[in-house]
């Protein structure tokens, strides 16, 4: 297998994949000697179809009239009219819940596990703590406590598409060519309904717990500067675990 240079460490025998991609774009290196597709069933799961509405108009309409004359010089004439008019309507109409911005960008990412996007709360929580303490990021810069970063939906479903993407294509890379939501971060994020202005991403593979991965970044110059960038406000995190690497992470920034 080759490895990156500078990007990647090895722990216990596990390989752990970083990348980080500042703006403007400068890309990371792709590990094209993996092959496999990955199967189907390692996919998250889509989301349940909803039920729509239905009306239902019932109407029920009885004429009857009856004349009955006698011949007689005694002539008795009855009418009678019977009308019977029914009129019901019966409209039932299913309350649809309200659409999951994190999860709206692609079907691939709907119905995401509810454990995982634990793990994305967690590793704002985390980022969060080592923004509050400041950090020397070496190369990155010398960084001063920073306020929070607090999770933005459609940042997070484009960083949820690009860990499933590439889970699903066998890849590690900023760059997603031929994907849903565009070949690069910039245009992943640009197809979701973000409406602020993208800062970076960071991106890593095997690292099997929100600890590890933000301590990992942490100790990457590039991604430890972007955790720590005083102009991103905004964050998305997405997690999802299968493919070659078993857990795929990425983070957006935004402002």
């Amino acid at each position: 297998m080759r490895l990156f240079p500078l990007l990647v460490t090895r722990r216990f025998g596990t390989t752990l994949l970083l990348c980080s991609l500042l703006a403007p774009l400068s890309g990371c290196p792709t590990d094209s000697d993996r092959t496999g597709p990955i199967p189907k069933d390692q996919r998250p799961p889509l989301g349940d179809d909803t039920g729509g509405g239905d009306a239902d108009t019932d109407a029920d309409s009885d004429s009857d009239t009856d004349t009955d004359t006698d011949t007689d010089t005694d002539t008795d004439t009855d009418a009678d009219t019977d009308t019977d008019t029914d009129a019901d309507t019966d409209t039932d109409t299913d309350t649809l819940p309200p659409v999951d911005q994190a999860e709206a960008c692609h079907p691939s990412v709907e119905g995401w596990s509810a454990a995982w996007a634990d793990w994305e709360d967690e590793v704002v929580t985390l980022v969060n703590a080592a923004r509050a303490a400041g950090a020397d990021c070496h190369s990155g810069g010398v960084f001063r406590p920073a306020g929070a970063v607090r999770m933005d939906p459609d940042l997070q479903c484009a960083a949820r598409y690009h860990s499933f993407w590439m889970a699903d294509t066998d890849s590690f890379a900023h760059e997603s060519p031929g994907g849903d939501l565009g070949d690069d971060p910039w245009e992943r994020i640009a197809s979701t309904d973000f409406s602020g202005s993208a800062v970076g991403e960071n991106i890593a593979a095997g690292y099997d717990s929100p600890e590890s991965v933000v301590a990992g970044w942490m100790t990457s110059d590039g991604h430890c500067s972007n955790i720590m960038s005083p102009s991103a406000t905004l964050t998305g995190v997405g997690y999802y675990r299968g493919g070659s690497y078993g857990h795929y992470w990425t983070q957006n920034f935004g402002m």
